[in-house]
């Protein structure tokens, strides 16, 4: 069983998240055109509308990228990425030539079948979004698991070319029936603002090395 971050591994997610894979379109916080993935289902098509990715490696850690695809720009190649060091992940991706928007399911209300099982046989997850912010480059950390959630800080805060927000006071993931927070010791919710994304898919922040 491999687990995301412990002594020796705390560089892990930095190099990951400075590759420059993320778009400048974030996500504007609008109300959701469906309550449920029962909801979306029943009008979208599997692998026309939507797809879903779930790989298991029997891992500790499982990412997530629940807004994956043109839902929200970026969340599906950092999850990607991620899966290149062996952890178990999910990935829901729009695949609308327009309007993915309203595939957005919140993900206090995101309770797709595959995700609730999968995540809930985890110890803990950590899930990839990003937010509409023009004007400051920011790493937003929410979540129920505070202990992991100040690892990643003290990751994060090492380099001065974004602002770490802990906790993440506009998006707190703080709600048990987020999909995060599903695992047996919950999760870390990392939101990105949209100018950090731009700058990262720009090249204009430096790409951080191992630490």
């Amino acid at each position: 069983m491999k687990t995301f971050l412990n002594k020796n591994s705390y560089w892990i997610f930095l190099p990951v998240v400075l590759m420059g894979f993320f778009d400048a379109l974030a996500l504007s916080p609008l109300a959701d055109y469906y309550r449920s993935f029962d909801e979306l289902s029943k009008v979208e098509v599997l692998d026309r509308d939507f797809r879903i990715k779930i790989v298991d490696r029997s891992t500790d850690t499982i990412v997530l990228g629940i807004h994956g695809g043109h839902i929200e720009f970026g969340t599906s190649e950092i999850v990607a990425h991620l899966s290149a060091l062996d952890l178990s992940y999910y990935l829901f991706e729009g695949l609308r030539s327009s309007d993915n928007r309203r595939l957005h399911i919140t993900s206090d209300s995101f309770d797709e079948p595959g995700a609730i099982e999968i995540v809930s046989l985890a110890t803990t997850a950590l899930s990839i979004h990003g937010f509409k912010e023009e004007s400051r480059p920011i790493v937003c950390v929410g979540g129920m698991n505070v202990t992991l959630g100040k690892e990643l800080v003290s990751v994060l805060s090492l380099v001065d070319f974004w602002i770490v927000e802990f906790p993440c006071l506009k998006y707190p993931g703080s709600n048990r029936n987020n999909i995060v927070n599903r695992a047996k010791f919950h999760g870390v919710q990392l939101e990105l603002s949209s100018l950090l994304r731009k700058n990262l898919l720009e090249g204009s922040v430096p790409k951080v090395v191992e630490i």
